[in-house]
């Protein structure tokens, strides 16, 4: 068997049921990325941060890959919890805590309104990937 499976749909025909790991990556690089556009090109505001003393400005190409990079590590530890006797409770204090222990990482915003949007993408990419991970579960039926 696939890892993708068949529904059927409203009208009866089946459909095909997409890979969870797509619909949380693709998710978790869309989302900050548009929080981004929205911030920096739109409304005019550039995120720019500092770490180790070097003066950066976060820019599109940095964000979706460490969004994707991030997540992927993530369901995979989901997939590997998924051995454990609490799978999803596991996976729930794991995510959850790994997204809280990232946010001291974006003070380095050189103004209040960058270090709030980065802490509005971290936690949003860490949403995307305990719930893809909860997904995740399910489909291998330990949820």
């Amino acid at each position: 068997m696939t890892a993708t499976a068949t529904t059927t749909g409203l009208t009866g025909t089946p459909r095909r049921r997409w890979p969870v790991w797509i619909l949380t990556l693709t998710a978790a690089t869309a989302l900050p990325l548009l929080i981004w556009a929205v911030t920096d090109p739109i409304a005019g505001h550039p995120l720019v941060a500092e770490s180790g003393g070097t003066v950066f400005h976060v820019d599109a190409g940095t964000i979706p890959i460490g969004a994707a990079v991030t997540t992927a590590c993530g369901l995979g530890v989901a997939a590997v919890l998924n051995r454990t006797a609490r799978p999803a409770r596991n996976w729930v204090i794991t995510a959850a805590t790994v997204t809280v222990l990232s946010l001291p990482s974006t003070l380095g915003g050189t103004t209040a309104l960058t270090v709030a949007v980065l802490m509005l993408m971290h936690l949003v990419v860490g949403a995307v990937a305990l719930v893809g991970g909860l997904r995740l579960l399910a489909r291998l039926g330990r949820l």
